[in-house]
């Protein structure tokens, strides 16, 4: 069942029981009282921490009796009234009880003056007509607001979808539905990555030639791997392709023709640079202030790399 978190407003003092009894209430029908006992009007800091619980309620039930409530400075209204505007400004489901003339005149007999107002008269009765423009119910004894807050709430609860609060046991195991939401936004953004690889490859022209085209002519030609000289203890074929995916990096920074190289550099210079030159993926620059010639990536071979390695990780 959805519980309902229903905030008590009322004076302090002349309204104990009648607070009690609404508590009862609540709780009798499978709800959650709040304010209660937990405040006493005082300063600003409270008013604050009362609305922010305010906020957190599902309803707002104020019990209205003979007595206006201490008096706010600022605002020259009493707490109990700035609570009840509070509600009905953030469009709180509000409701209230208003003890009879009778019910007040039986306090009356008990606290004396404590259950009237005496000092503030004139904002009691503005305050008094302001709650009875709105949703309002009589009591004349502690029975009538248990059975004005229960039938106020079944009401509510026709009227208003409200948010409410749900039991731990009651909220469904969602592991696994995390899980698959997880997998489904790494499939997702996958898939986004591969709509932009696709786009990049069909907006990609290298002399002329398209990424595709580029990518089918150099899986049709091989070259081979001397023995020894890339950890191979024998020699071994592959295609250019492949041949760029693997030494693509080394070619970034450039191989050069001095005498000093290895013979793995030498290699990659003198016969695998010349066959990517043709497609202009690799160009060749003179090094300052020597005689020695660079074999590195054109800026097309980068982008091409770059495209080589991207679609490695979608086809993971």
């Amino acid at each position: 069942m959805k519980k309902l978190q229903i905030f008590i407003s009322s004076t302090f003092l002349d309204l104990q029981e009648e607070r009690q009894a609404a508590v009862e209430a609540v709780l009798s029908a499978g709800h959650i009282p709040a304010g209660m006992e937990l405040f006493k009007a005082g300063n600003d800091s409270q008013l604050v921490t009362i609305n922010r619980w305010i906020d957190e309620s599902d309803v707002y039930m104020l019990i209205l009796g003979g007595r206006y409530g201490s008096i706010e400075p600022n605002s020259g209204k009493s707490y109990t009234h700035l609570e009840y505007e509070y509600a009905v400004s953030r469009n709180i489901p509000v409701f209230a009880v208003v003890l009879s003339e009778e019910a007040v005149q039986e306090k009356v007999k008990i606290l004396g003056t404590k259950a009237i107002e005496t000092d503030h008269g004139a904002k009691y009765k503005e305050f008094k007509d302001f709650v009875l423009n709105r949703i309002s119910k009589f009591a004349d004894d502690l029975k009538d607001i248990k059975l004005a807050l229960l039938e106020t709430i079944s009401d509510f609860q026709k009227r208003y979808d409200f948010t409410g609060w749900v039991s731990g046991k009651d909220i469904p195991n969602n592991e696994e539905l995390y899980k698959e939401l997880a997998r489904l936004t790494a499939e997702n953004e996958k898939l986004k990555k591969g709509v932009r690889q696709l786009k990049n490859k069909q907006e990609t022209s290298i002399n002329g030639l398209s990424y595709d085209q580029i990518s089918s002519t150099l899986s049709n030609k091989t070259i081979t791997l001397p023995v020894n000289i890339f950890q191979n203890k024998k020699s071994k074929e592959i295609n250019l392709l492949t041949a760029f995916k693997m030494f693509g990096r080394i070619f970034a920074n450039g191989v050069t023709n001095a005498s000093n190289i290895d013979e793995a550099e030498r290699f990659l210079y003198y016969h695998m640079a010349p066959e990517f030159i043709i497609f202009g993926l690799i160009e060749e620059k003179k090094l300052t202030g020597k005689h020695f010639l660079k074999r590195q990536n054109s800026k097309d071979g980068n982008r091409f790399l770059a495209l080589l390695q991207a679609d490695a990780v979608l086809e993971k």
